[in-house]
């Protein structure tokens, strides 16, 4: 149940970062925005260009892009009009403006049979070769969250691979190292469960905490594997030997150092710093805690790891020579 309601709850991430975030809480630009998006929600501003396309060409070439009366109903201008009825599907919350329908408008009624004609009255030269493409300034910033999801995952399964060789490297165990990079992956996921409860944002600051979290919560759970394998007895015995010899050295050392550390970001006069570092580091700690001093030791208990010290083999006693001669 543990895994499944964080894989769930990290799928509704969305990739984003507010603007008005990055700005003090005091900042006039808050009031700006706050305006911007009660009443003037409309998102950015979104142009259609069109290439190769000869505006001084017949009405049967131009028709193909007005919305005016004497236009095709198929045109452009008329397709997003069409398209922004729908905004939920579309994106699209206005009817386009265009200026060749003021341009139309302005001219003379002549216009609607040709935009323009040459001095010996015949036509400019069709052009049917018409190409299109949206654009708009914020595409720019707006460019790296067609990736964001793939460089988070990229970059958060290189980060468990090698954790997983070093740890494979300093304890010789492929099974203590298996069950280290099946904790870190688990608190990745409560992490980005707790990003989308908290409607954080995935994005380059985000990305960034989530590598950064799993080397932190390494701390949590090598000291534990590390006091478990070394330990004599049964696995539940080394569970109990490593919570009672490490698990107060990672509560007092590792948990409550980061806490306080932590607990200072949240007077930050900046929302980007209490959002992005003082709400996932806290949550960091707390999972953290909870999976290195609570679930990491029953899983060991279960399922961990033979120990590294061989059980020493009991020498017979020779049998005592009588002291006396007969």
């Amino acid at each position: 149940m543990e895994g499944y309601l964080p894989m769930a709850l990290s799928t509704r991430l969305q990739p984003g970062l507010e603007q008005q975030i990055v700005l003090p809480r005091n900042s006039y630009l808050q009031d700006y925005f706050d305006d911007l998006a009660k009443y003037m929600k409309v998102g950015p501003p979104l142009y259609f260009v069109v290439k190769d396309f000869n505006y001084s060409s017949a009405s049967v070439d131009t028709n193909q892009i007005c919305s005016i009366s004497q236009c095709n109903s198929n045109s452009l201008l008329n397709e997003i009009s069409r398209q922004s009825l729908s905004p939920e599907t579309s994106y699209i919350a206005k009817p386009a403006a265009s200026w060749l329908d003021d341009f139309l408008i302005w001219m003379s009624p002549e216009a609607f049979g040709c935009c323009r004609k040459f001095v010996n009255g015949s036509y400019c030269p069709p052009d049917d070769q018409m190409k299109i493409f949206p654009y708009s300034v914020f595409y720019i910033f707006f460019e790296q969250y067609l990736s964001v999801w793939k460089t988070a995952i990229m970059n958060i399964c290189v980060c468990l691979g090698t954790i997983f060789v070093v740890c494979f490297i300093v304890t010789s165990s492929l099974w203590a190292s298996a069950i280290i990079l099946t904790v870190l992956a688990m608190i990745v996921l409560d992490m980005m469960g707790v990003m989308a409860i908290l409607g954080i944002q995935l994005n380059a600051i985000s990305v960034v905490n989530l590598v950064m979290s799993i080397g932190i919560a390494v701390e949590f759970c090598v000291h534990i594997t590390h006091a478990f394998m070394i330990g004599t007895g049964d696995k539940e015995t080394r569970a109990r030997q490593a919570l009672s010899t490490m698990g107060a050295s990672v509560f007092s050392g590792i948990t409550l150092t980061k806490l306080v550390g932590v607990i200072v970001l949240r007077f930050a006069k900046s929302e980007v710093f209490v959002v992005y570092y003082f709400q996932m580091y806290l949550a960091l700690v707390i999972i953290g805690f909870l999976h290195g001093l609570i679930f990491l030791p029953v899983l060991l208990s279960l399922c961990g790891p033979p120990t590294k010290w061989a059980k020493p083999k009991e020498q017979s006693q020779p049998p005592s020579a009588s002291s006396e001669r007969t």
